[in-house]
């Protein structure tokens, strides 16, 4: 599996895990909505896949002070 797919233009990060049921991989999939992810879900070869993506909303950058 690739760690990372694009979807309507957009890459999205596998999260490592292979689902056997549809149901496991909403379970998860719902998870990640929850924290604000976008999630996106596929079936290969009868396995699930649930992708994840977030936009960044904040950086911040540490470092010493001169």
């Amino acid at each position: 599996m690739d760690l990372a797919r694009i979807f309507e233009n957009n890459k999205y990060m596998w999260d490592g895990q292979v689902y056997n049921s549809k149901e496991e991989s909403n379970k998860v999939a719902k998870e990640y909505a929850a924290e604000k992810f976008e999630v996106w879900q596929i079936a290969e070869e009868e396995k699930h896949y649930v992708f994840t993506r977030r936009e960044v909303e904040e950086v911040t950058v540490e470092g010493s002070s001169v």
